[in-house]
């Protein structure tokens, strides 16, 4: 490597070719290009914590979203982690090296969850997002008492069971793989914390109930588990096409503040006339949306300037009433795992990237979202693992 700044030129940042080495990977550039386009349409609305973002078992970067009120209101990435902004999900005491992901591999503290599959016999709509809560292997079920807080753990039907909890150890994602029978949907591992199911969309003020609150991320902004959720708004029971506008919604945000809310300015809309979720379609996001538009603006709900996470929804207000209801879910959104070639597996091996093992807390509901480039039908299978120390 004589002649060559090891600084200047990395794995990361530079193709094989440039520095006169062969390819060890086996995807191709086009396929690395529709890999990042999919994670970069995913993430829209992950302003706060920056995704890895895997294929062919390494982690080819990260992304995340500018705040919806910054004036490009698009998508950035880098192959490295970008040092001006603290991944606030990082959290490796656990595993300070390499040695300490062997012990915990080659002692019995590790556990493979999965595998799970995904069947959305029924056509997705091009450009939109599908939470796969209801769909496919082990579907979870709606029906929660209506603008009630329903708290969700790794117990409940529906979620990703990932060995349960280990306290005082800490846990890590150390590989999660995925696959799609249908090119480029892009699918995103969550930690499905809350829902506030059976919700109406009505023009009077409802205060959700929040008798049982959320139990995770509640800690301070910055840390692996603090910071709080994403507020994601899904079509629950058939959709009216009645338009509304929601003119007033509410939270507690990632700080503790309470009655935060959301701006209007644009106005932010809902999607008419969306079907219910079933088990071959997922539950469609409808908002936040343009008036009369088909197409949401990403997966979550915008919150006020400096905000980059939610506690809980206290209150909501829709400018007209609509038949149909809408689950509302906190979310924690986790990796990113592509699909760029039609059943070819996307592996994603954490331990490439020490600082990319993800923290599975105790409790966590593992649970998938998807983005749906075009209108197709598709069966999403994958699994995983997990270490602690």
């Amino acid at each position: 490597m004589a002649g060559f700044n090891t600084v200047d030129v990395g794995v990361e940042s530079k193709a094989p070719g440039l520095i006169g080495l062969a390819r060890k990977s086996r995807s191709s550039p086009s396929e690395q290009d529709t890999a990042w386009r999919g994670a970069l349409a995913a993430a829209r609305g992950c302003d706060q914590w920056p995704l890895p973002v895997y294929l062919d078992g390494r982690r080819i970067g990260w992304v995340i979203s500018d705040p919806w009120w910054a004036p490009a209101r698009g998508v950035w990435w880098r192959p490295e982690f970008p040092g001006e902004r603290r991944k606030p999900t990082m959290d490796l005491a656990g595993f300070p090296t390499f040695d300490k992901i062997v012990e915990a591999n080659t002692t019995g503290k590790k556990f493979n969850f999965g595998p799970w599959s995904k069947t959305q016999t029924t056509a997705s709509l091009a450009g939109n997002f599908y939470d796969l809560w209801a769909s496919g292997q082990n579907p979870g079920v709606f029906g929660g008492t209506a603008h009630t807080a329903k708290p969700i753990d790794d117990t409940t039907a529906g979620t990703i069971w990932h060995g349960g909890n280990k306290s005082t150890a800490t846990k890590h994602l150390t590989m999660v793989w995925g696959m799609c029978s249908a090119q480029n949907p892009t699918i995103v591992l969550y930690d499905r914390v809350l829902t506030y199911e059976a919700s109406t969309i009505s023009n009077v003020n409802v205060v959700l109930t929040n008798t049982l609150p959320a139990t995770r991320y509640l800690g301070t902004e910055g840390t692996a588990t603090g910071g709080g959720m994403k507020p994601m708004c899904c079509v629950e029971t058939n959709l009216g096409a009645t338009g509304s506008n929601l003119t007033q919604f509410q939270y507690t945000d990632q700080s503790g503040n309470t009655l935060q809310s959301m701006p209007t300015t644009p106005t932010v809309s809902h999607i008419t006339a969306a079907t219910a979720a079933t088990a071959t379609i997922g539950a469609r996001v409808v908002c936040p949306a343009t008036s009369g538009a088909t197409l949401p603006w990403g997966a979550f709900i915008p919150l006020a300037v400096g905000d980059g996470g939610v506690f809980l929804i206290d209150n909501r207000t829709w400018s007209a009433n609509n038949t149909g209801t809408i689950t509302w879910i906190l979310a924690r959104p986790l990796a990113v795992i592509p699909c760029p070639t039609a059943g070819d597996s996307t592996v994603i091996n954490s331990v490439h990237g020490v600082t990319s093992l993800e923290r599975i807390i105790d409790g966590a509901a593992l649970a998938l979202y998807a983005f749906v480039p075009t209108t197709t039908a598709f069966t999403a299978n994958g699994g995983g693992s997990v270490a602690w120390s």
